[in-house]
């Protein structure tokens, strides 16, 4: 179900199906339900509660209040406060939270990752299996059993990349790289396309010292950069530099947030920018279903019967996926998420 409600003052309550609600401009109040559930407040002040389904709630822009795991059974839920000074409450299940652009009030009563943001940020963390990474300007209230990762913001990414489409689009997408700019994998992936953009884009003279017009065409900005531009359909894809997504779009079948949708896509970018695609399939079983695209394991982190020198190394061997910061179970690991242990579903074991 898509619920659009326009501007004013809303309040949308879901029910068990799977539902998306884009609130649109006022201060609205949304519950997600016990079905699969997205929502984005829009501009204003926000009420924000995720239902007991898989949820994924951003905040957009506005000082919003978000609450997740009201319930006992409540699957898991990813909460990004966006722009503005938000509240965020974890109360149980799997939450994963990032304040985003403000400064933010993060507390966590079950087991979360918690990414305090760009802002000064105030964190309470009352879960040892709580794993928060704060910058060196929060401050973290937590029990001695969790665990504190210091990190730094890194404002990566600007380079290789450009959003493309409609203002609600480009900030959405924006809001996922701003919790990638505080990821230590996240932030490694972004600065590795910028530093390939430059690559790039520099001249390169042939054996005489001059520059031909197809060399001067291809380093061209224009020829180098990632587009992402946005899907209307649930999916994500990669094609030449063009990296389309939607960002509505939870991925039921291997239960990924949109956030590990984006990851995977860009790692086919690292690959696209370092002419690193490997070719060909692997065959992962004897089934119909048993043989996988290479370039889509590499994208996820799974080993294939293909190779690569991708730390240009001649001393060290070659390896047969991405580089863990290159791939979407680096970032699902770093958040806590279950790995992908294959492409397709059908072979998951």
């Amino acid at each position: 179900m898509l619920i659009e409600t326009g501007d004013g003052a809303d309040h949308v309550r879901a029910g068990a199906g799977n539902t998306r609600v884009f609130a649109g401009a006022g201060n609205d109040t949304v519950a997600l339900g016990s079905g699969f559930g997205y929502v984005e407040g829009g501009e204003g002040d926000d009420v924000l509660i995720g239902g007991s389904g898989m949820s994924a709630m951003y905040g957009n822009n506005g000082n919003d209040k978000m609450f997740a795991g009201y319930f006992a059974n409540t699957q898991k839920t990813y909460m990004d406060g966006g722009r503005g000074d938000d509240e965020m409450y974890a109360i149980s299940g799997r939450t994963i939270m990032h304040g985003g652009m403000g400064d933010n009030a993060m507390t966590s009563y079950g087991g979360s990752h918690i990414y305090t943001g760009k802002g000064n940020n105030r964190v309470v963390s009352l879960n040892d299996a709580d794993t928060i990474f704060a910058k060196k300007e929060d401050v973290v209230q937590r029990d001695p059993g969790s665990k504190l990762v210091g990190v730094s913001y890194s404002d990566v990414g600007h380079e290789g990349l450009k959003v493309t489409g409609r203002p609600e689009f480009r900030q959405r997408v924006e809001d996922d790289l701003e919790l990638l700019r505080l990821s230590p994998i996240g932030q490694q992936l972004l600065a590795e396309l910028d530093a390939a953009f430059q690559r790039n884009t520099m001249p390169k003279l042939d054996s005489e010292g001059v520059e031909t017009n197809k060399e001067k065409n291809r380093r061209q900005p224009e020829n180098q950069i990632i587009k992402i531009k946005e899907l209307e359909t649930d999916n994500g894809n990669f094609f030449s530099r063009e990296l389309g997504f939607n960002p509505s779009f939870i991925d039921t079948v291997h239960q990924s947030f949109p956030i590990s949708v984006l990851q995977h896509e860009l790692s086919h970018g690292f690959n696209w920018v370092n002419k690193s695609k490997l070719e060909g399939q692997t065959r992962v079983n004897d089934s119909a279903t048993g043989l996988e695209d290479n370039m889509e394991r590499q994208a996820v982190g799974l080993q294939t019967n293909e190779s690569f020198d991708f730390d240009r190394d001649p001393s060290t061997p070659p390896t047969f996926t991405n580089p863990k910061p290159f791939t979407e179970n680096g970032l699902r690991e770093e958040m806590g998420e279950p790995l992908r242990t294959a492409y397709k579903i059908e072979n998951v074991v």
